[in-house]
């Protein structure tokens, strides 16, 4: 339960931070420091470090903005600015290998357009199948009551 409700949490951190932020630096709530590649918000240009992409509800979800930081094992991807929805990774690690929500080795949050507070998934898996030092490639599903995250990819230069 304590779990549950820290991941909750870190959820609306995360979801408030990253929409009141300036370009830069945010922090998610758990200690770990994000970027925010939005900037003020005026600007709609591509920020993406890569490809990011995923299946949300059967709907088709392509990032304009998505990172991958070694320094807080951050996987991030997001439309916007005017429409912001988007996905974060947090395994235990960037190395290959299997991480899931069940097996504690994984959190993730998702934030829908206009959404007020994020989405915590209860279940999902992400393979990380390279790192070279400099990219990362992989693929993710997550889960929540109503929520199917499904054909994640992503392939992000590391920052």
């Amino acid at each position: 339960m304590k779990k549950i409700l820290s991941t909750i949490g870190l959820g609306l951190c995360l979801s408030t931070l990253l929409l009141s932020c300036s370009k830069g630096d945010y922090n998610s709530g758990s200690g770990k420091t994000g970027y925010n590649p939005f900037g003020n918000g005026t600007s709609s240009s591509n920020t993406s470090s890569g490809n990011f992409t995923a299946k949300i509800n059967g709907r088709a979800f392509s990032a304009s903005s998505s990172t991958a930081l070694k320094s807080v094992s951050e996987i991030f991807g997001a439309t916007g600015p005017s429409s912001v929805e988007s996905i974060a990774l947090y395994p235990d690690a960037l190395a290959t290998g299997t991480y899931t929500i069940s097996g504690g080795t994984l959190s993730a949050i998702y934030l829908a357009v206009g959404a007020t507070s994020s989405v915590t998934p209860t279940s999902g898996t992400m393979v990380i199948t390279s790192n070279d030092g400099t990219n990362v490639a992989g693929t993710f599903d997550l889960h929540a009551s109503g929520l199917d995250i499904t054909e994640g990819q992503f392939n992000l230069k590391m920052q």
